[in-house]
């Protein structure tokens, strides 16, 4: 799940400068602290992965942005070594689903769905069914089972 969401971070999120360089699928995440104190990003490609950090050493804040201040070092590096894609096969245990903005299992198609992948069995959802009302996982049950809650 977590590469999975590097991967949709370096297509559409704060790594997007990064993944969108290249033809490749890639993955990303930025980031930066509170008080701006420290900056950094790691991209990765199927083989291989960097990381850097921007920031002061004494502890001052940089007023620096992830993806403004360490993204770059990376995605220049990037240039010069041959990129590989990463695997968008999901390993065993994990499926793909249609979630709604409430976290239910819907069918392909509704409006403001999304496709993620979740770590449960679930029962297929037809698509264009857009209320969960029939569905096994209703009112993000997945969640709370795989959470404990």
């Amino acid at each position: 799940m977590v590469d999975h969401m590097m991967r949709v971070g370096a297509i559409s999120g704060t790594g997007q400068a990064f993944g969108r360089r290249y033809d490749q699928v890639l993955a990303s995440k930025t980031g930066t602290t509170d008080d701006g104190r420290d900056a950094w990003f790691v991209g990765a490609d199927g083989r291989r992965m960097g990381v850097t950090w921007v920031g002061f050493d004494d502890n001052r804040s940089a007023g620096l942005l992830g993806a403004l201040a360490a993204l770059p070092v990376i995605s220049d590096a990037f240039a010069h070594v041959g990129r590989v894609n990463r695997p968008t096969a999901l390993p065993d245990g994990l499926h793909y689903v249609w979630l709604n903005p409430q976290g239910q299992i819907v069918g392909a198609g509704c409006p403001e769905t999304a496709k993620r992948p979740v770590p449960v069995a679930f029962d297929a959802v037809p698509a264009g069914q857009c209320s969960p009302s029939n569905s096994t996982e209703r009112g993000g049950a997945w969640l709370d089972r795989w959470f404990g809650g």
